[in-house]
């Protein structure tokens, strides 16, 4: 004997099979485009009512503060991010009273047979072979000369203070 109940709990388990299989179809073509261009690099940073973000401006890396159309063009290729000290979503930076707050960005990783010429560093830390200071003073971006070093500037791994003091003040 068919219940109006028995009706209901077939076209309810119809729906749940649709929406279980739409879900394990959409979810692989969610994963695959989010893996194109999945860097994990830190872009944009927030202090006090400052937002600091990079940008892609025809494949160089751009900086702008609180959203400018405008940016400023640094001197390091697309893609980059902010250095950061771990995999944290904090960028490392410090501050100086006659300077400002002094941040780095790292460029593209470098290629994987560079880590095996340098030991002290690995893949896992996002080097690059390219990188530029930035300070940020009473709400103003001053751009540092950008820097050729082999694996010098990596994503996940910081610099001591002394680094960021030579940014600050550096010898001309």
């Amino acid at each position: 004997m068919i219940t109006i109940f028995s009706k209901l709990a077939g076209s309810v388990n119809a729906r749940l099979l649709y929406i279980i299989t739409g879900f394990f179809i959409f979810i692989p073509a969610c994963q695959a485009d989010n893996n194109i261009e999945n860097f994990e690099f830190l872009t944009a940073v927030r202090m006090e009512k400052l937002k600091i973000e990079i940008f892609d401006q025809k494949g160089q890396c751009a900086i702008r503060v609180n959203s400018t159309p405008k940016g400023k063009l640094l001197n390091i290729p697309y893609p980059c991010g902010f250095v950061r000290s771990s995999e944290s979503l904090a960028a490392q930076t410090y501050h100086y009273e006659e300077v400002g707050q002094v941040f780095v960005i790292a460029g593209p990783v470098a290629d994987e047979r560079a880590y095996k010429k340098n030991a002290s560093v690995n893949p896992k830390y996002m080097c690059s072979n390219q990188g530029q200071a930035i300070i940020i003073r009473n709400s103003k971006l001053i751009l540092r000369q950008s820097q050729n070093i082999l694996l010098g500037f990596c994503h996940y791994l910081g610099f001591d203070e002394k680094d960021y003091y030579g940014f600050a003040y550096p010898i001309e």
